[in-house]
């Protein structure tokens, strides 16, 4: 059987056909670690990780994710916290992995920080300007180098776009084009630095991928992906400064892969509508296999949209799908997908078709099919779930653990009139789907 993925650049559904058979080559946009990931940066990762499973029921692959280290957001919150760049990045790299691993996402071959490859970065954009694709602007703080986009006709491209926005960091001196983006920046007394021929500065953030991923896939690989939203400007400006160097492909990936962004109530997720939320938060009170099948149950594609009635509506799915593989015969030694499943997995990783055939496999396990009942937990352990040996008491007790410690603190608060910090913990618990009932017997709890 044929892989069929979406190609962001062609727009279109294309088979996939490796350039080597024997290594297939992805490259995946990772986190920048100033803090704990939210879930929507997860939904990236997860398909990542379907996509990589799914190429490894043929191909054998290599998987890159990089961690970008280096970058503003980093450097304000570390001069924030009064912390050292390493030691804020070396903390949440920590956090990064142990949502990734609650998560159950199979770990990269390799994860490059891109402050290990700034001496590489600076080799890329001396051949830029050597190739007269780049330029040097100097002001009152140092220099910075730019791209120069009027001299890469395809610079829009790959996002489709007439007119191209400029970068936000401007410089008080003029660039030639307002779509002109940063490659090197000068930094300032507080901020860190490398030295380059332009002086003390550090990379632009488009430059740290196209470095890493050339070290480690080769100028031109297979596979390149992440969110919709680094479509642009980041993956734009990252294929115009490879195609501008090196052996000057078109596209330094054969095929691209962008997922869909996810909504919180129906709002794009931001810390000014209150409905930012990370994994850790998220997992707090929901298990990490109710929430990748809630995230798997639309197409990477299309629009999510996380409400805490959908995470219950799948732990229902999810204690179904765990009450028919006890029917299994739990001797068999088979491991690989049916034809079926791999038709959904290998037509653009139809999730939401493949968890409907779980829910078809569960209703014949229930009528007594063990065989259905043997598939649905080849196709669970293929997505690693089913990892629970004692799902509904393993489940249930932690997070009743957890909330009732939430209460007897919240009653500690109150007996000091803390008020505050006690509806600080009702509504924690309240956007975690969570209702705090108080009587003259104490206090209880439901879910929404």
């Amino acid at each position: 059987m044929t892989i069929r993925l979406y190609n962001t650049v062609a727009g279109e559904l294309q088979n996939f056909t490796p350039i080597n058979p024997e290594n297939v080559r992805v490259y995946y946009c990772g986190p920048t670690v100033y803090d704990y990931v939210h879930i929507g940066n997860l939904r990236a990762f997860l398909t990542a990780d379907i996509l990589v499973r799914t190429l490894r029921t043929q191909y054998p692959v290599t998987f890159v994710r990089n961690i970008t280290d280096i970058d503003d957001k980093i450097i304000d919150r570390a001069h924030e916290n009064r912390e050292s760049i390493r030691s804020l990045t070396n903390k949440t790299i920590a956090l990064f992995h142990d949502d990734i691993q609650r998560m159950g996402l199979i770990p990269p071959d390799i994860e490059p920080r891109a402050t290990d490859h700034v001496d590489g970065m600076i080799k890329l954009i001396e051949e830029l300007i050597h190739n007269g694709h780049a330029y040097v602007l100097k002001d009152e703080d140092g220099k910075s180098v730019y791209f120069d986009t009027s001299t890469y006709e395809n610079h829009g491209k790959m996002s489709k776009r007439d007119h191209m926005e400029g970068e936000s960091y401007i410089l008080k001196s003029e660039k030639r084009n307002t779509a002109d983006f940063v490659l090197w920046k000068p930094s300032l007394a507080h901020q860190p630095y490398w030295d380059s021929p332009w002086g003390k500065g550090r990379p632009g953030w488009h430059t740290e991928c196209v470095v890493m991923s050339r070290q480690y896939l080769g100028e031109h690989f297979d596979i390149h992906g992440g969110g919709q939203d680094l479509l642009f400007p980041h993956h734009e400006n990252e294929n115009a400064q490879a195609s501008c160097s090196g052996h000057h492909h078109d596209m330094m990936a054969n095929y691209w892969v962008h997922n869909s962004m996810l909504l919180v109530d129906g709002k794009k997720m931001s810390k000014s509508e209150k409905n930012f939320l990370t994994i850790n938060e998220v997992l707090v009170t929901t298990h990490p296999e109710v929430l990748k099948m809630f995230l798997l149950s639309a197409n990477y594609r299309t629009p999510i949209n996380f409400t805490w009635d959908s995470i219950h509506l799948m732990k229902k799915h999810l204690d179904r799908f765990y009450k028919a593989i006890e029917l299994r015969d739990k001797l068999t030694d088979i491991n690989t997908l049916s034809p079926t499943a791999l038709e959904y997995l290998y037509d653009d990783m139809d999730t939401p078709g493949l968890i409907s055939y779980m829910h078809v496999l569960s209703n014949q396990a229930f009528n007594g099919d063990i065989d259905s009942a043997n598939e649905l937990y080849i196709i669970g352990r293929f997505l690693n779930i089913f990892n629970e040996l004692n799902w509904f008491q393993s489940v249930d007790s932690n997070l009743s653990a957890y909330i009732e410690s939430m209460i007897a603190l919240r009653a500690e608060h109150k007996l000091n009139k803390r008020w505050q910090e006690a509806d600080g913990i009702r509504g924690k618990l309240f956007e975690n789907g969570i209702i705090l009932e108080d009587s003259k017997d104490g206090t209880t709890w439901r879910t929404r």
